[in-house]
C-alpha cells in the first residue's frame, strides 16, 4: 500500500512490482482478403474445421466479416453459464434510458455510438457455443447498431412514454441474443404529445 502512495505514476508503480512475465499475444491470421480460415489460422483456440465452418455460417457475411476467434475469458465463461441457465431475463443485462430534444440530436447520438463500436473489438465480438467444442468469441469487422422503432400510446400522459417503455423491454423478462454484435440493442420511441425522442438501450459488456 505504501507503494501505491508513493508512487502515482503507473509506469513507475509498474517497474517497482518486481520481474513480470511479458505476454506474446499470436498475430492475427485472418486479413480482409481471406476466402476462407482454417484451424492453423486460429492459435489462441482449438477448433476442427467442422466447428470453424459452423462459426462461420453463423455470421452474416461470413468469412469477410470475420477478424478473429479465440476462446472466452474466464469472465465471459461466468457470463454466458448464467445467461444459459435463467430462462427468463439475463442477469449481466445493463439497461439505461434516455429523452433526446428532437430526432436529429438522437441520430447523431446513435452515429456517435456506431463510430466507438466501429473503433473497438471488444463491442463487435459475439459468443458463439452451439455445436462447439469449448465457446469461442467472434470479432465482427463490421457490426451495425440493433435500433428497433416503437410506437407507444398517444394517451398515456406525461412521462408515461419512458414507463411505457421501461414494461415492453423489462431486464427480467427481455434477453440478449449473444450471438449477435454488437451486444447491445436500442429501441427508440417519439414521445406522445412532444417532439422528444425518447431511447432505451441495453448492453452486457
Amino acid at each position: 500500500m505504501r507503494t501505491l502512495f508513493a508512487r502515482p505514476v503507473l509506469c513507475d508503480l509498474a517497474a517497482s512490482l518486481g520481474s513480470h512475465h511479458e505476454v506474446v499475444v499470436p498475430a492475427n491470421r485472418i486479413s480482409e482478403e481471406s476466402t476462407a480460415i482454417t484451424p492453423q489460422m486460429l492459435p489462441l483456440i482449438d477448433l476442427t474445421q467442422e466447428e470453424i465452418d459452423r462459426i462461420v455460417a453463423a455470421v452474416p457475411g461470413g468469412v469477410g466479416n470475420i477478424q478473429d476467434i479465440y476462446g472466452l475469458s474466464p469472465l465471459q465463461d461466468g457470463i454466458l453459464f448464467h445467461h444459459l441457465l435463467a430462462t427468463e431475463g439475463d442477469p449481466y443485462l445493463l439497461v439505461s434510458q434516455m429523452a433526446f430534444a428532437d430526432r436529429d440530436v438522437l441520430d447523431r447520438y446513435l452515429a456517435a455510438v456506431q463510430q466507438v463500436v466501429d473503433r473497438h473489438d471488444i463491442l463487435r465480438t459475439a459468443f458463439v457455443w452451439q455445436g462447439l467444442s469449448s465457446p469461442a468469441q467472434v470479432v465482427w469487422r463490421k457490426a451495425p447498431l440493433d435500433v428497433l422503432e416503437v410506437e407507444l400510446e398517444e394517451d398515456g400522459g406525461p412521462g408515461c412514454g419512458a414507463e411505457e417503455l421501461r414494461r415492453r423491454f423489462d431486464p427480467r423478462q427481455y434477453r440478449l441474443d449473444l450471438g449477435r454484435a454488437p451486444l447491445m440493442r436500442f429501441a427508440i420511441a417519439r414521445e406522445p404529445g412532444s417532439e422528444r425522442w425518447l431511447l432505451w438501450s441495453c448492453s452486457i459488456i
